[in-house]
């Protein structure tokens, strides 16, 4: 069970520690530590947060464990390590860890084995405790509702897809919550008038404080201390809690003035101060402000070489005018995203009769094309058949499923993936609706780098599964239709989807490029 704070910190024997120096002179502990406390409430609907995925925690709604894992994420992002064993070292010491390989010789005794001769035990992994402390206060829990709700057929069955109560394009981003066919059959049978989709957490307010003890006697530079409070800031803005953050869900935003006190505090609130208060409703100011964090957390323009997800280099894309509220940003970011990759004469083909047809994104294609394409007689692959497969979709994160409706293309059900040993693949893309003053919020769109080269594509179908995945490249034209082969086109580097749709931002949309 999580203890409130105390007003007095016990010391090494128990006794609490007040006011004027220690036993060994130095001045207490509370002026020892740095302590940063950020009241915190959620913007969006917070997607899962609990241990088990996609559920959330009545108990415990915001968990430290998530909150600690995003934290050394950005964290990871503001760095210049170049390699992964220099990041892991570096990581650990500040954050902790286990398994870390020794520095050292091992510091058992020798001793004899049953030959008699003498040998020492292999060095053992060293664990390291993390010298940041989080808590929390929870101060409002808020409120858990089905994010849709899934419709009974004049059949009795309840459809596959959900209504969602905010539209489509919030269920573009909140599909993952809707029910299995088993859910769904056992609703059916239990006789349930309706059927919920997975719920999601709105309301919540809570206190995150972080405490680093001593920081000069953890040699920790000033430096380190700035990368720490830069990976708070880069949280709370392009962050958030739960599940789907990537999507814009589970955003956050502070709600009172973040407090600093003890060793370091002066300094770091006069350099950070004016970067976490309010921001005006202003997309320009905003602009300006991101210029100065990324001034101020020393983040780079150019492309990143690392092989993680990293700041230096990114790119952003803003929208020329705040929205009422950071529900409407969120719907903003959703739907131009949703239009790009599936809207009806853009993502995909009109069609007849308000349905929109096939897709003009080759994934499709080069699925009906690894299953065996001259078979395919309603929707033959497009293109030349010697088009080398093409995956450009797989630039907004893996895995990519990809299911058809009509039987004949069923055989063709396949997906793609990282490589045969893993599936998934983060989104560089994060959608974040940016809290402003008044209410309102900023839609901006931030591209981490890099990114993939090549995935691949395999068949899913129980009639297809002998077949080999196919090793196939992201930033390609090939077999794209029109009008998204133009944008492909102008891409850059040609082929990449998410230049693609930054570009089209730009002219459809009006959005600025920072």
């Amino acid at each position: 069970m999580r203890r409130s704070p105390s007003k007095h910190i016990a010391g090494a024997n128990g006794a609490a520690e007040t006011a004027g120096e220690d036993c060994a002179g130095r001045p207490p502990k509370e002026t020892r530590r740095l302590t940063m406390v950020f009241p915190l409430e959620s913007q969006t609907p917070i997607v899962g947060g609990g241990a088990d995925a996609l559920t959330s925690d009545a108990i415990d709604p915001v968990r430290l464990p998530s909150i600690r894992g995003q934290l050394r994420f950005w964290w990871r992002a503001l760095g210049t390590e170049r390699t992964a064993d220099e990041l892991f070292e570096n990581e650990s010491a500040l954050w902790g860890g286990v398994d870390i390989p020794p520095k050292t010789e091992s510091r058992v005794p020798a001793r004899l084995d049953q030959a008699g001769t003498s040998s020492n035990s292999p060095p053992q992994p060293d664990a390291k405790k993390s010298l940041i402390r989080l808590d929390v206060q929870v101060e409002r829990a808020g409120h858990e509702a089905p994010a849709g709700w899934h419709r009974r057929l004049d059949n009795g069955q309840f459809r596959a897809l959900p209504e969602w109560d905010d539209g489509p394009s919030f269920g573009y981003g909140l599909f993952p919550l809707q029910r299995s066919r088993e859910e769904r059959k056992e609703a059916h049978d239990a006789g349930q008038g309706r059927l919920g989709t997975k719920t999601v957490r709105a309301g919540l307010r809570f206190k995150l404080s972080v405490a680093i003890d001593d920081p000069s006697t953890n040699r920790l530079s000033d430096p380190d201390l700035n990368r720490i409070v830069a990976a708070l800031w880069a949280w709370i803005h392009f962050g958030g809690l739960g599940a789907r953050t990537t999507r814009g869900f589970g955003a956050l935003a502070l709600r009172e003035k973040v407090t600093l006190a003890g060793r370091g505090s002066d300094a770091l609130g006069a350099t950070w101060g004016p970067l976490f208060a309010p921001c005006p409703a202003d997309a320009r100011v905003f602009a300006k402000r991101l210029a100065r964090f990324k001034e101020t957390a020393k983040i780079g323009h150019e492309a990143a070489q690392q092989d993680w997800p990293v700041l230096h280099g990114a790119r952003f894309m803003v929208a020329r005018a705040c929205e009422r509220s950071a529900h409407d940003a969120h719907r903003a970011l959703l739907g131009a995203l949703r239009e790009f990759r599936q809207g009806p004469g853009l993502g995909r083909a009109a069609g007849s009769q308000g349905r929109p047809s096939r897709s003009n994104w080759p994934e499709a294609d080069a699925l009906r094309r690894l299953a065996g394409g001259a078979k395919f007689k309603v929707h033959p692959p497009r293109g030349p058949c010697k088009t080398a497969p093409a995956a450009p979709r797989a630039a907004f994160g893996l895995p990519l499923n990809i299911g058809f409706k009509d039987r004949e293309d069923e055989q063709a059900n396949g997906r793609v993936v990282v490589d045969g040993t893993h599936d998934r693949y983060t989104s560089p893309v994060r959608l974040c609706p940016i809290a402003c003053e008044k209410g309102t919020a900023l839609p901006v769109v931030l591209w981490l780098r890099p990114g993939l080269q090549t995935v691949k594509l395999e068949l899913t179908s129980e009639d297809e599964g002998d077949l080999s995945p196919e090793k196939v490249t992201i930033q390609s034209v090939a077999g794209a239709q029109q009008p998204i082969a133009k944008y492909l086109g102008a891409a850059e580097p040609e082929g990449d989807a998410v230049d693609a749709w930054c570009k089209w931002l730009e002219s459809s949309k009006g959005w600025e490029r920072l």
